[in-house]
């Protein structure tokens, strides 16, 4: 048996999203604890953040976020051609011979399940319940209104077209290449529950980024007798939602703790009023903590990150997961839905003044307690690592 620092796992995502970047990030910390070699890949900005935790980093292509998402908010049914995806699988091949990995962990780069079947390697795939189609009332729910995604079936044609090219089998939804060796479920099934559960799906829970950055200096700057919002739009929100709170919020009776990300830049924002403190990248823990309110893009991470503090949630969603979990968020009763910025203020405050809205977070803060998403995760890997 090679000794683990011989057992390579090499980590394929979707590189230009910060929320697929940090979930295998979170887990290979721990794998690297355990004596793990773990090699990232990608091309995106978010990537970095494996690079600067220490991770060795190779480069792969990877998709234009920003053409993505304008593509997918627009309705477009080209969203990736054929020549795209050969040029990813070439790609993958050609570091897989480089590497030599003995384990693929992916986090939503959807080529990487035709190049490992090419390559014959294992494959961990990272996965969200509620985007398989056993998923209870999940994405794929037809009276879910939302635009296109990823994986809805327009973008099948394409891809099955290389499958049939490598004899690979075709799929009927995109869902289907998530599939793999070892599917890990970053939810928890009270919040994302399956019909079924297979044997190789495991709920391993959330896999929350950035409890170990630092927090802001400005923490001690807080009026502790002033109602408390932190508002983040992760990777994937509207830029321009940011001075659409300093617009609704500057000089009312809140303080507004801001994590902007790689959406925008500070100086950006043009002035910003007394009672804001903003950062780049901060603790989301210690903000969902310190804060009354979370006000977001509804992104799974955010959402549980703001479910494990028990504080109560609005939810501005644009992409159609972010839609999911704001509804989910709704029917839980932990917080409320808006369209429009328009509307913000006066869900905040329902939300702040209707004490049902904490309670119920708090009850499910407790059921999150429990899990700790990344160690479940590590040790799943490990035990099928062992078997290789």
């Amino acid at each position: 048996m090679p000794e683990l620092t011989q057992k390579k796992i090499l980590v394929t995502s979707l590189s230009m999203s910060m929320a697929h970047v940090v979930r295998p990030l979170e887990i290979a910390k721990i794998l690297r604890e355990m004596g793990y070699r773990v090699i990232f890949t990608g091309s995106g900005k978010a990537v970095q953040l494996a690079q600067q935790a220490g991770f060795e980093l190779k480069h792969l292509p990877d998709w234009n976020m920003k053409e993505i998402l304008s593509k997918l908010k627009a309705g477009s049914k080209d969203i990736h051609t054929v020549e795209e995806i050969e040029l990813w699988i070439q790609a993958e091949l050609e570091l897989f011979d480089e590497i030599k990995p003995t384990a693929i962990l992916d986090d939503a780069r959807l080529t990487s399940d035709i190049s490992t079947r090419i390559a014959g390697i294992p494959r961990i795939s990272i996965h969200n319940a509620y985007a398989n189609p056993r998923a209870i009332r999940g994405l794929m729910d037809p009276t879910l209104q939302a635009p296109n995604s990823l994986i809805d079936s327009l973008d099948i044609a394409n891809y099955n077209k290389v499958r049939q090219d490598y004899k690979i089998p075709p799929i009927s939804n995109l869902s289907e290449m998530f599939e793999a060796d070892l599917i890990l479920l970053c939810d928890v099934p009270e919040y994302a529950p399956m019909h079924t559960v297979r044997n190789h799906y495991h709920y391993v829970g959330p896999l929350i980024w950035g409890r170990d950055l630092s927090k802001p200096t400005w923490l001690g700057e807080l009026d502790p007798d002033k109602p408390t919002i932190y508002y983040t739009m992760g990777s994937t929100g509207p830029p321009q939602a940011f001075r659409t709170a300093i617009d609704i919020f500057g000089g009312s009776e809140f303080q507004v703790l801001m994590t902007l990300g790689s959406l925008v830049k500070k100086e950006d924002l043009g002035t910003i009023p007394p009672g804001f403190f903003v950062s780049t990248y901060a603790s989301g823990d210690t903000l969902a903590t310190r804060s009354d309110i979370i006000v977001c893009h509804g992104g799974n991470g955010t959402a549980y990150q703001a479910l494990f503090s028990g504080n109560p949630i609005v939810s501005w969603p644009s992409l159609k997961d972010q839609c999911w979990n704001a509804r989910r968020l709704s029917e839980l009763g932990v917080g409320v839905t808006i369209k429009a910025p328009d509307e913000m203020r006066a869900a905040v405050d329902q939300v702040l003044k209707d004490p049902s809205y904490r309670n119920k977070a708090q009850y499910f803060s407790k059921i999150l307690a429990i899990y700790d998403g990344p160690k479940n995760a590590a040790i799943l890997i490990h035990n099928f690592m062992e078997r290789l």
